[in-house]
């Protein structure tokens, strides 16, 4: 018997940089020539090992936690999710479903028609994502269809101990933090882009001064997410091409803004000086 082929699948942590920050670059391209045998003997391998064993989620869960998304961390954790699936959300997961989550967790594009179970094959990709600890942004084209994907897996993922939450437009950031702080969150892709624009401008002097003032007790806003690791994006043409059209504009009144206006002033006129030395009559 052959022996399976060794998928390039990502790792959190060290291999990818400390979270949230990851190493630069990218996997090298993989035709679909390539990609599908070798999903179909990952597909083979997961019900071989789902007629063994259904109950392994806690020794799925810790393999991932040793090993990251390694190919054969990946097939046991889809072989326990795949009965927690049927039992919770009494759907069976297809062949194609299983190749999609695949790709999803190699960081790829999967293309799936109508019909097709693209919203499980998503919420299966995110969950063995979370059982190996990392941080899962689900992002999706609106708010209404965050809360809709939600919903339709809440069950699949409080079965596997993992906590999940939905951020909308009229959320308020007390809202927002407690919903980042879950192992997966569904969002519209606009929510999840000014999320991160609010908190960086929080960054620098005056972020830290937040902080500590934070920890001193005062009410100083914190971060609203934790980071960036691991985000699987619904329509990702609509995401990547459409909306990438538009831009994402977001301002705050700079503080001190006189003092710095005096200081450009200042600057300016430095400029026009001549460059010679001057030395006063000593008389």
């Amino acid at each position: 018997m052959s022996a399976a082929p060794r998928l390039p699948l990502p790792r959190p942590g060290a291999f990818w940089g400390s979270y949230p920050q990851r190493l630069p670059g990218s996997p090298p391209p993989l035709a679909a020539s390539a990609w599908l045998p070798a999903a179909r003997v990952l597909a083979h391998r997961v019900r071989a090992v789902r007629s063994l064993r259904d109950d392994g989620i806690e020794a799925a869960r810790m393999r991932l936690l040793r090993e990251g998304l390694a190919p054969g961390a990946v097939v046991q954790a889809l072989a326990a999710v795949v009965p927690v699936v049927q039992r919770t959300l009494g759907h069976a997961l297809f062949d194609h479903q299983l190749f999609a989550a695949c790709a999803l967790l190699d960081n790829r594009l999967a293309e799936m028609a109508t019909g097709e179970g693209k919203s499980l094959a998503v919420a299966v990709a995110a969950a063995v994502a979370a059982l190996a600890g990392v941080p899962v942004h689900v992002a999706t084209a609106n708010d209404y269809l965050a809360e809709r994907d939600l919903q339709a897996a809440l069950a699949l993922f409080t079965a596997l101990g993992l906590s999940a939450a939905c951020v909308a437009g009229g959320d308020e950031p007390p809202a927002r933090r407690a919903a980042y702080a879950c192992d997966v969150v569904y969002t519209s892709a606009r929510e999840l882009a000014f999320d991160w624009l609010r908190d960086h401008l929080q960054t620098g002097p005056a972020g830290l001064q937040r902080h500590a003032a934070a920890l001193s007790g005062d009410a100083a806003p914190l971060p609203l997410m934790r980071g960036l690791c691991m985000a699987i994006l619904d329509e990702a043409d609509a995401i990547l091409l459409d909306e990438a059209c538009v831009p994402l504009v977001i301002a705050q009144a700079a503080p001190n803004a006189a003092r710095r206006a005096f200081l450009w002033q200042a600057l300016a006129i430095a400029r026009r000086l001549e460059g010679a030395d001057h030395h006063p009559d000593a008389s």
